[in-house]
């Protein structure tokens, strides 16, 4: 385990760009067996105040409508399915469209958690040459196969970081402190070192900061900016544990 990097501050914003699907898109609008037909579609998402989850989501629907000439239409939802429902919601019909994360499909598909394996994706250079290599046709595979989904265009939150009510600053400091955490990578991390992982959604997490449920969460700087969680949680450190967290926009395949 590497010491902890301390900061005060969340990092820049860090963004993967979009792939190239609008283009497919618009070929096919201009395709005969398209040309009088409209559709209307629905996108769950998940709350994510300040990231730039949520600023890419929301462009989709103004992004596809121009591609497509006004033949495609999306609306984005941020509650029509809970945030563990939210990629099983496009394989089981309920939605065609979400933008999921592969992290929280982890414990049914460990393939999913490689960003939370220790030293593995350090920074967003990793992930793009890990992405690139491999992972991105790996698990284009893995959605189709399990998922039912195409992936339309792929993203990477804020880096990871430790809110704390109390410092944490050397390993020992981990011991017996209940931390939230949203993948089995790193829970089985914090547990070699003595904490308490607990899994919990977002709008979970202030009250349970504050009634002392739990002592600190790993989270996107920028949600856990957008959140205020520094206000209770005033110790914001970067232990390298799962720094960069991506999501996938998906669509089902029928």
């Amino acid at each position: 385990m590497r010491f902890a990097r301390h900061v005060t501050a969340p990092r820049p914003l860090h963004r993967l760009a979009l792939t190239g699907f609008l283009a497919g898109l618009a070929a096919l609008a201009c395709s005969p067996a398209w040309s009088q037909k409209k559709y209307d579609l629905t996108m769950g998402i998940i709350v994510s105040p300040g990231d730039a989850y949520t600023a890419m989501t929301a462009s989709v629907p103004e992004r596809i409508q121009k591609a497509t000439n006004g033949r495609v239409s999306v609306t984005v939802s941020d509650s029509l399915v809970a945030p563990a429902q939210i990629a099983s919601a496009v394989r089981d019909g309920r939605l065609p469209m979400s933008a999921a994360l592969h992290t929280y499909l982890a414990a049914d598909e460990p393939r999913m958690g490689i960003f939370n394996l220790p030293d593995l994706i350090d920074n967003i250079d990793d992930f793009h040459k890990v992405r690139n290599a491999f992972w991105a046709k790996d698990t284009a595979k893995i959605w189709e196969e399990k998922w039912g989904a195409v992936v339309l265009a792929e993203g990477a939150w804020c880096p990871t970081r430790l809110f704390s009510k109390t410092p944490i600053h050397k390993v020992e400091d981990f011991q017996n402190k209940r931390l939230r955490v949203h993948n089995p990578q790193t829970a089985a991390l914090l547990n070699a070192v003595g904490a308490k992982p607990t899994p919990m959604a977002v709008p979970e997490i202030m009250p349970a900061l504050e009634r002392g449920v739990i002592d600190g969460v790993f989270i996107s700087t920028c949600v856990g900016g957008a959140l205020e969680f520094w206000r209770v949680a005033k110790n914001v450190q970067d232990w390298g544990i799962g720094p960069i967290t991506g999501w996938a926009i998906l669509i089902n395949k029928a």
